[in-house]
């Protein structure tokens, strides 16, 4: 569906290469939080990329009392196509019941991975709602990527306090991915693993914006491979993904490495990041060739 540049993609279920695991390793596939080597919390205080600077309140877990989150939701209302669906929530023990079918896939899982199972379905719903699609469970492959229903296409992320999802009919879109983080930097021992050497040359510049490059390497790759992964269905390392960002637009273009290992094909899609002071956030679309034009 998506032509030959674009050729794979994966999830794994660990973060590859945490010290004292044992495991240290010079590649990694892709679409596995770093919750298993936890980011220095030296992180920066970014500035908002493309819109007003934020006053935080960063004891907030209401997406609508939360500034960082207000402005995500505004950020995607003000590039996504009419007949998007999107919703934020917290992350707490609180979160809407799952349905019991998906109740059924975190009956193992310590009470985070439920909390936060639990909010990404329930902002899945939400998106799905928007875009007329009535309440039902979303149940997932075995490699953890949901099961949307039939029609609708969509993603969930979440950072360590929100859960975000994107809903749209499969007449709109082809494929999209989303994927939020926190603002610390990436761990120093992910960097070589996320960035290609080729893509550093755009490191110095992003600092001077108070941008960690290499955390938005992470970001913007993960948003791509949870795009094409559905229809891909196979295993990507970082390297196998070559971002450049276009800093005054907030958007990125993405090739993928063909089977050959020289050669680079891009991928069709539009890519959009924001950076604000607590969280940065990106999404790959890639359109139905009957709605070519919207970007």
């Amino acid at each position: 569906m998506f032509g030959p540049q674009a050729i794979g993609a994966g999830v794994v279920t660990r973060t590859p290469g945490c010290a004292g695991t044992g495991s240290e390793s010079d590649r990694a596939t892709v679409g596995s939080p770093t919750s298993g080597c936890k980011p220095d919390r030296t992180g920066t205080t970014l500035p908002d990329i493309g819109t007003a600077e934020l006053e935080l309140n960063a004891n907030s877990s209401d997406p609508g009392n939360n500034p960082a989150m207000q402005s995500v939701l505004g950020w995607l209302r003000a590039w996504l196509p009419p007949g998007c669906g999107w919703a934020a929530g917290p992350i707490t023990d609180r979160a809407a019941g799952a349905f019991a079918d998906e109740e059924q896939l975190i009956g193992k899982s310590v009470r985070k991975r439920r909390n936060e199972f639990r909010a990404g379905r329930d902002v899945a719903r939400q998106a799905l709602a928007q875009v007329g699609c009535a309440p039902t469970a979303i149940l997932a492959r075995p490699q953890r990527d949901p099961i949307w229903p039939q029609g609708f296409l969509g993603s969930i992320t979440h950072s360590e306090r929100f859960a975000l999802a994107i809903a749209a009919p499969s007449t709109l879109m082809q494929a999209v991915g989303v994927d939020l983080e926190d603002d610390p930097k990436l761990d120093r021992r992910l960097v070589s693993i996320v960035c290609r050497a080729d893509e550093r040359h755009q490191a110095p510049k992003l600092a001077q914006l108070g941008i960690d490059h290499a955390k938005l390497c992470f970001v913007t790759k993960e948003a791509v491979f949870k795009a094409i992964f559905p229809q891909q269905r196979s295993a990507l390392e970082f390297e196998q993904l070559r971002v450049s960002f276009d800093l005054p637009e907030c958007s990125f273009s993405v090739s993928i490495r063909n089977a050959d290992g020289d050669t680079w094909s891009h991928i069709a899609g539009i890519g959009r990041f924001l950076c604000n002071p607590t969280l940065l956030v990106a999404a790959f679309v890639i359109p139905q060739s009957s709605n070519p034009g919207w970007s």
